[in-house]
């Protein structure tokens, strides 16, 4: 398998090699919830926004699902949607801290 060529099929976890991070599959499964609110993209050097964001806002979405056509397949590229819309291409990703 080659990383970045769209396949029709799922993959072993296995199969690919790890990013940077040394983290499997980041992409194309689901789209994955971001805590953040949709909000423009703004000039100059990316900056955390703090900004509220109320249950009812629609929430931020990357990533990529099953079937989005392969151009849209990365992490740079979003879409937004309200949490109480549930569907099985959404989901988010568990992360965790690790501390020397």
């Amino acid at each position: 398998m080659l990383p970045g060529v769209p396949r029709n099929l799922g993959v072993r976890g296995d199969s690919l090699k790890p990013n940077d991070f040394g983290l499997f599959d980041m992409l194309g499964n689901t789209w994955q919830w971001c805590q953040d609110k949709m909000l423009p993209y703004q000039p100059g050097p990316d900056v955390e926004q703090s900004v509220e964001v109320r249950e009812k806002d629609s929430r931020l979405l990357r990533g990529g699902c099953f079937y989005t056509q392969a151009r849209y397949v990365r992490c740079a590229y979003r879409d937004r949607s309200v949490p109480a819309y549930l569907m099985s291409n959404n989901s988010f990703r568990v992360a965790v801290s690790i501390l020397p």
